[in-house]
């Protein structure tokens, strides 16, 4: 037989499960282990800005040489607000102090104001996005070194169950390939001395139900590994994909273009001031935000192939065990290739492959071979014990 050729014992289904999804996972693994030779490392998003700017709404009577003055420790105070080292640390040494302004009822600005920036604030940095890019670096690493041995263990498990399914056949019952092979030579020949030869496919054993079982457990193996492949990729692989594909997001942007009130002091005159002026700060990210927008496209799109795949197979596989389960143990089913209902398991068995591979006036001519090699063994045993008496 052909490495890529249907097995007699096998119907398509059950080809295309261990064969050509094998060969199809095969050449995926392939395909992803070649795959980082080609793809950026991440790239970035956009040109490289400044970090913040900052407006302070000074006093007129200030000079251009405070009003930079105010913004730069205005400025200094949201960075530092912003800090995850200010989280457990409400108080500041900062030359200036943020507050956040609340609003009453006339949606006028209250005096009631909350310190921006204290410890039951959730920290917040632009350091997110450098921690974000640092969790896809390791996902693109796990996906780049785990999916091709996935792939190629998903491969073996499914060609794994025709080689046990293939020994166990060879070793036990009714060997079920060679069987169905002999009555393939059979058929081909004239109809006079065909009907002959079809009692001797059987052999000298005595058919049973073990080789069914083996049947059955083979294709409820097929069933699992399915399964347990498409719960693998849905539950490990499908969430790295997810992690590849994440953007950081800093809750303090909520703040950007919000006016925060600046509390500072300012020697003028030789006497110390204090003022309190509203400040807008613009921010964007101190250095271009790396995205990994084509792996993660590439990723996603094959895990999705790979979710269909599987999730197909297992219906498929579970439709095909079900209908075999009632092929074999329905007695309406049994005698579309039978006049009787109660032959060994295993006779159901090679009759109804034999249609499936033959047409129905083959698996006919071999239920009726069966059934006189049986009559002339209890014929013999008959006369055998008539002699004896």
């Amino acid at each position: 037989m052909a490495i890529f050729g249907r097995s007699l014992a096998d119907d398509s289904i059950v080809h295309y499960s261990h064969t050509w999804t094998a060969l199809l996972f095969l050449l995926l693994a392939l395909f992803t282990w070649v795959l980082p030779l080609f793809l950026p490392s991440g790239h970035h998003s956009g040109e490289a800005t400044d970090t913040m700017s900052v407006h302070c709404y000074a006093p007129a009577q200030f000079t251009n040489e405070q009003v930079a003055y105010t913004n730069a420790i205005c400025g200094a105070a949201y960075k530092k607000a912003v800090s995850p080292a200010n989280v457990n640390n409400s108080d500041s040494t900062s030359a200036a102090i943020l507050y956040k302004l609340k609003t009453n009822d006339e949606s006028q600005i209250s005096r009631d104001q909350t310190r921006f920036g204290a410890k039951d604030e959730p920290p917040q940095n632009s350091s997110d996005s450098a921690r974000v890019v640092d969790s896809q670096g390791e996902s693109l690493r796990y996906l780049t070194s785990h999916i091709p041995v996935l792939l190629f263990v998903f491969a073996v498990c499914l060609k794994l169950t025709q080689v046990l399914w293939g020994m166990y056949s060879r070793c036990c019952g009714v060997n079920v390939q060679k069987t169905l092979e002999n009555v393939h030579k059979i058929s081909t020949a004239p109809s006079e001395p065909r009907a002959k030869l079809m009692e001797g496919v059987w052999g000298s054993h005595v058919p049973s139900c073990w080789t069914t079982v083996g049947f059955l457990v083979y294709r409820l193996a097929l069933c699992s590994v399915s399964v347990c492949q498409l719960a693998f990729i849905y539950c490990y692989l499908q969430p790295e994909v997810g992690h590849l594909g994440s953007h950081s997001t800093s809750s303090h942007q909520d703040y950007y273009d919000t006016p925060l009130m600046c509390k500072f002091s300012l020697i003028r005159l030789g006497r110390t001031e204090a003022y309190a002026i509203q400040c807008v700060f613009t921010q964007s990210p101190a250095q271009p935000e790396l995205t990994y927008d084509t792996t993660y496209a590439i990723y996603v799109s094959l895990s999705a192939a790979l979710v269909f795949v599987l999730a197909s197979l297992s219906i498929l596989n579970i439709a095909n065990l079900i209908t075999w389960l009632l092929r074999l143990w329905s007695r309406p089913c049994r005698r579309h290739v039978s006049r009787q209902d109660n032959l060994a398991t295993d006779v159901y068995l090679i009759l109804f492959l034999a249609r499936d591979n033959f047409g129905q006036q083959t698996a006919t001519e071999l239920a009726d071979s069966y059934q006189r090699g049986t009559e002339s063994l209890g014929d013999g045993s008959m006369e055998l014990k008539t002699a004896e008496a």
